[in-house]
């Protein structure tokens, strides 16, 4: 790939061409430099899970708690909800800042109509604000998840 080149199109195409593992490198450098990009082209050429795993553990420790729902919006198709929320959980001790401002955005890809979701992101919330990680209201009764 051109280092010269940041035309978004071009890189995407660079990548196309290279292994996974090689384009999971670029994506990776990118999620520093330019986490947007970095996030659409892990969207539009990344497979493995592994990956996806990866992005969400780096949004929690980089991203602010708007950049935070990039992240989420990246990982969470590939992942899923039940997966994401399980790996939030996994980091409440390691990352509590990073986990509490996830937590503002999941109600949004919660689906009410998907019980195991919602249970889900009731353990985790409950879980949290046990630890006394989770600012604001009580969400654990406060939950508003999408249809």
């Amino acid at each position: 790939m051109s280092s010269a080149t940041e035309d978004p199109i071009q890189i995407l195409n660079d990548l196309r061409r290279m292994q996974e593992a090689d384009r999971f490198e670029i994506v990776r450098d990118l999620l520093q430099r330019r986490p947007r990009l970095g996030l659409a082209l892990a969207n539009r050429c990344l497979r493995r899970r592994s990956y996806f795993v990866y992005i969400m553990e780096r949004g929690l420790e980089v991203a602010d708690a708007s950049e935070i729902h990039d992240w989420l919006r990246c990982v969470i198709p590939r992942l899923g909800v039940r997966r994401v929320v399980r790996l939030l959980r996994g980091a409440l001790m390691r990352n509590p800042s990073g986990v509490d401002r996830a937590i503002y955005w999941m109600p949004q890809f919660v689906a009410k109509n998907r019980p195991a979701e919602v249970n889900e992101f009731r353990r985790l919330i409950e879980a949290a604000t046990k630890a006394g990680f989770v600012r604001g209201p009580n969400m654990v009764t406060d939950v508003e998840t999408k249809d």
